[in-house]
């Protein structure tokens, strides 16, 4: 591939990415936290498509039957739902520190949408998202990126994001092991991530995290941009809306949403 025009196709205009305190916590921590990443307005827009959408499935909504205590109401495609989700995957605030966590080859693979409710427990433990891929030395090189956005302020009690610094520097069989904890918030090593609506967390899915408990009094409504090496898509294809034809207007956005990449 041709860096020249991997850059040419990637960057778009994105010049910037990391900053040097961002990059020593990227690499050192396994997380940045982008604090008034969205405007108000921004957050306002996203809200409202999010909070229409969650009460047209709040009627019918149950748990899954193999997850029984996941309170969570999902958004399927969300980027179908509202042109705003589809804004969010580049933007301009965001977009460059992926770049600059996965290189100009990242390619959009999923995105979720939930409102997750208060109640008793957390809807998971601690865990690595890629425990299950193999044959990679995850410890020094990126293959998941994902991007937490509040939509909503998310108080310490209100089921908050949570990473233990570091997780994403250590070896397989450390990892496999896993801090099962039963209760996720008795770890003492870890981080949580309170914030106001328009906060974002890039962290890396390698490293240990969770969501704490949701003992507040209202839903953590969130939304989050999984990405990775346009090489790897193992989660099957590019996520993508079904108007792609008509929403990648850019480069940037066919090569996100998987439509040509740079080497092509």
């Amino acid at each position: 591939m041709c860096p020249t025009k991997a850059c040419k196709l990637a960057a778009c205009g994105y010049d910037i990415q990391m900053t040097f305190d961002q990059k020593i916590s990227w690499e050192t921590k396994g997380f940045v936290v982008i604090e008034d990443a969205l405007s108000s307005e921004e957050v306002a827009k996203a809200r409202s498509a999010f909070d229409l959408e969650i009460e047209k499935l709040r009627p019918a909504w149950k748990p899954p039957e193999n997850k029984p205590n996941d309170r969570r109401i999902h958004i399927p495609d969300p980027l179908d739902v509202d042109d705003i989700f589809v804004d969010l995957a580049d933007h301009p605030k965001l977009l460059p520190l992926v770049r600059g966590a996965i290189g100009d080859d990242l390619v959009l693979v999923f995105v979720q949408a939930f409102a997750y409710p208060p109640g008793e427990g957390s809807f998971t433990n601690w865990h690595s998202d890629l425990g299950h891929v193999v044959g990679l030395d995850h410890s020094t090189c990126i293959f998941l990126a994902r991007m937490i956005i509040y939509l909503e302020d998310v108080s310490p009690d209100g089921g908050c994001f949570a990473y233990i610094p570091g997780s994403h520097k250590l070896d397989m069989a450390t990892i496999l092991r896993g801090p099962w904890c039963k209760e996720t918030q008795k770890r003492p090593d870890y981080v949580s991530f309170p914030g106001k609506a328009g906060t974002a967390i890039l962290f890396n899915a390698y490293g240990w995290h969770t969501a704490l408990p949701n003992s507040g009094s209202r839903e953590r409504k969130a939304l989050q941009y999984g990405y990775c090496h346009g090489w790897v898509q193992f989660f099957g294809k590019a996520a993508k809306p079904k108007r792609v034809e008509e929403l990648a207007t850019t480069d940037l956005r066919k090569q996100l949403f998987g439509i040509r990449m740079p080497w092509e």
